[in-house]
């Protein structure tokens, strides 16, 4: 009995299924055409058009570093610097500690897979390493503060690195040799003593542990990156320092202290200009690039149901580290335009993707954007390309650049193409 019951069941949803089907299927009557077409439009345009604008606002650099992004980069390499600030938490307590106590001080770096620069030819890193003497914090140091004024640091380098960093391949990318670097005792003594006096706002400089800057020399040819604290990596650059401590019987023994970077933090300064109408990302420098969309000749009521933009990428004034080319971009709207330059996320986004076997990149799904911009800003205003990730913004330094509406090349121009609709009567 029940059998039949749930047979009955599935036969009625089944017709009435049908019946649905079968009646959005059938033709429109007479009079429901005439209300379509007479209340309806549907209108395409695209940026060779009057009816919208698209245009370059212009390049811009973010000049504000970022603090612990799960990678730190040291070296040069393209026009590009690369410096790295590393402050590390030494635990109090330790003041009694002496050069003689200390059997060895060693910093300790863990190379990353990405680089920029000449990785197939020469590879050379080299940075020496200072004593950061002087205040500096993430959100008010600058890279010319940290490239063209000596001041912060000690006069006298620590150390000095140089080197070749062996890149591996895909499975066993994460497991690079350790950079292990001897850093002398005395800064370490230093440290644990003034460990035990606690800072305060009339502290002076000279009193606080401002950390290591990590800067590069004129050898390098490439910029390598390191692991640090960060999404990704709880951990990143370590202090190993082995000392030995008499015990209560008199007798010696040796303990070995790591301590964690707390604060790593790296500095991109780029030695060149853009031309202002380049349509130009690049992460690490933080490059950003402006474009106007000037869509006020739309209906007020309109509704935008697709927006398509088309970059052509200049592979010829483009390059990329040795993790090959970026597939994937975005288009970032920003009501408040301080929040780019504070680090923080844009309101909407949306994503341009490569086609595959071309240098095209289609960046879709626009509509809800250009609406805002419709809406709020009386029908103009502006979306920032930048990066796929942030990720990739903050830790790798790849340079893109596209082609603009003034390239020789019109095949190669921006295309925007704009479907939007509205009623008759309310435009």
């Amino acid at each position: 009995m029940k059998i039949n019951k749930l047979h009955i069941i599935y036969n009625l949803l089944l017709i009435i299924i049908s019946f649905f089907v079968i009646s959005c299927n059938e033709e429109p009557t007479d009079i429901g055409i005439s209300f379509l077409q007479d209340t309806v439009l549907v209108v395409t345009i695209s940026n060779s058009n009057d009816d919208a604008i698209f245009s370059t606002d212009s390049n811009y650099v973010i000049d504000r570093a970022t603090n612990n992004t799960g990678a730190i980069m040291v070296g040069s390499a393209n026009n590009i610097q690369s410096a790295s600030f590393l402050r590390f938490d030494f635990p109090s307590g330790l003041g009694w500690i002496t050069e003689d106590d200390i059997i060895s001080s060693e910093l300790l770096l863990f190379p990353l897979h990405y680089a920029m620069g000449d990785t197939s030819g020469t590879n050379t890193l080299s940075f020496d390493i200072k004593k950061i003497v002087k205040k500096w914090t993430f959100e008010d140091t600058k890279a010319q503060d940290v490239f063209n004024d000596n001041t912060l640091y000690d006069v006298n380098s620590l150390a000095t690195w140089t080197g070749n960093i062996v890149y591996k391949d895909e499975a066993s990318r994460d497991s690079l040799d350790t950079i292990s670097i001897n850093i002398p005792k005395s800064l370490c003594v230093d440290w644990f003593s003034k460990r035990n006096t606690p800072p305060t706002d009339s502290t002076p400089d000279s009193e606080i542990t401002w950390g290591l800057a990590l800067l590069p020399n004129a050898q390098s040819t490439v910029i390598n990156s390191f692991k640090a604290a960060g999404n990704t990596y709880s951990t990143g650059s370590v202090m190993k320092i082995v000392y030995k401590k008499k015990l209560d019987n008199g007798n010696d023994t040796n303990i070995t202290l790591y301590v964690n970077a707390g604060i790593e933090t790296k500095f991109v300064k780029i030695n060149e200009t853009f031309n202002k109408d380049d349509l130009i990302i690049q992460s690490g420098v933080k490059v950003h690039t402006r474009l106007n969309f000037n869509i006020e000749n739309i209906p007020n009521l309109a509704s935008v149901n697709m927006a398509e933009l088309t970059l052509t990428m200049d592979l010829n004034r483009s390059y990329w580290g040795n993790e090959g080319l970026d597939t994937v971009f975005r288009l970032g709207l920003f009501p408040d335009l301080d929040n780019e330059f504070k680090h923080i996320d844009p309101s909407l986004i949306c994503y341009g993707r490569r086609i595959e076997g071309t240098n095209q990149y289609v960046f879709r799904s626009a509509e809800i954007m250009l609406m805002y911009l419709l809406r709020s800003q009386a029908g103009s205003g502006n979306l920032v390309l930048m990066n796929g990730s942030n990720e990739q913004e903050a830790n790798t330094l790849n340079r893109y650049a596209f082609f603009g509406s003034n390239a020789s090349n019109e095949e190669a121009r921006p295309k925007l193409k704009l479907v939007y609709s509205y009623l008759q009567g309310n435009d």
